[in-house]
């Protein structure tokens, strides 16, 4: 009997990281939270796999977000 691939004990599977691709992220990021919304993955799954290929590292996790560009909202005030 054939397994479907798309589904492992009930759960579908998006796709299978590589060290590879994580240590492409890391480095093309400025946090490891970024390089994880880059690889659309959650923070959680991100840091999981990054343990396990031992890629974890606390100087790249960038607590104070030095160097990334925050989005804010300006809005102008009308005079009457």
């Amino acid at each position: 009997m054939e397994k479907d691939v798309g589904l492992m004990r009930g759960r579908k599977l998006k796709r299978l990281i590589n060290k590879r691709v994580l240590e492409h992220s890391i480095q093309n990021c400025n946090s490891m939270s970024e390089s994880s919304r880059y690889l659309d993955l959650s923070y959680n799954t991100f840091k999981k796999y990054c343990k396990r290929y031992d890629l974890w590292i606390e100087e790249n996790i960038n607590q104070s977000g030095k160097g990334i560009k925050k989005s804010r909202v300006i809005k102008s005030i009308k005079d009457n």
